[in-house]
Order: C-alpha cells, then sequence, then structure tokens
C-alpha cells in the first residue's frame, strides 16, 4: 500500500511583482521582471544554516547590501559575467558615502527589492525545499516497504 504526503506550499501572492525561474537541481531562484521598459534580474541563493545562525542580517527582516560591483560594458555587446574578470570594480557597500548608500536602496525598492517580497520569496524557497524534502522522504519510504 501507498503512503502519500500531501503538502501544501505557501502560494506567491498575485501582486508578486516577480516571475521566479528555477533550474532543477540548483538551489539558486532567479527573479525576472520588466519595469517601465527596464529589464530587471535578480539571482538569489538561499543562505546556508551556518549564515542563519551568525548572521542576523539573513533573517529577511530587510534587504542587505554587502558589496557593489561594477562593470564597464560596451554599448551593443553583451557581456559575459566571470567571477574573477579583470575589469570589475567591487566596493565594499558599507565603505561607500551613505547618501549614495540610501539611494542604492531606493533604486532596489522602487524596482521592487524589498523586505517584504524577501520575506515571501524566502518562505516560499523554504516551502519548496520542504516540500521536495518530503516527497523524496515518502518514496523512500514506498521503496523500503515492497519488500
Amino acid at each position: 500500500m501507498a503512503t502519500f504526503l500531501v503538502v501544501q506550499v505557501g502560494e506567491i501572492p498575485s501582486d508578486f511583482p516577480f516571475e521566479i525561474n528555477k533550474t532543477d537541481g540548483f538551489a539558486d531562484v532567479t527573479l525576472t521582471r520588466s519595469l517601465r521598459g527596464e529589464q530587471i534580474e535578480v539571482l538569489v541563493s538561499m543562505p546556508t544554516l551556518d549564515q542563519d545562525e551568525e548572521d542576523d542580517s539573513s533573517s529577511f527582516d530587510g534587504v542587505e547590501i554587502d558589496a557593489l560591483s561594477m562593470k564597464q560594458q560596451t554599448p551593443g555587446v553583451v557581456a559575459a559575467v566571470l567571477e574573477d574578470d579583470e575589469d570589475d570594480q567591487v566596493y565594499e557597500f558599507s565603505q561607500l558615502e551613505e547618501n549614495l548608500q540610501q539611494e542604492l536602496y531606493k533604486y532596489l525598492e522602487l524596482r521592487g527589492i524589498t523586505p517584504l517580497n524577501a520575506k515571501i520569496l524566502h518562505e516560499h524557497m523554504i516551502n519548496t525545499d520542504r516540500r521536495r524534502y518530503l516527497l523524496w522522504l515518502a518514496k523512500l519510504s514506498d521503496f523500503v516497504k515492497k519488500d
């Protein structure tokens, strides 16, 4: 007799401004949206358990910027993103002028990167992972019971 485990994954509100794209086999998700002709793409990674325990900022109570990376892009040429690109200029966010920090947070908020949306996404990612794990356990249980 097969045992089925039904787990309800939290619904994403209809006014959530991003489309959530997940690639099987990867923990990261990509958020995409178009806003007034601007294409916005955000790569989101789940914090590791170590980060959750050590760093209160990963509680998704707010949006935190750690670093700012700038690339020079030639007009009409699609820039490839490489990890150790020599042309990258990386700045520690806390070292930037206070007014620039505030403007960058406003820039993100206007595009939908808000504490509320971060919390919604975090809960969605946790529930999705939990559902996958429970389905895997159900399949394992069925397999073990076959004999």
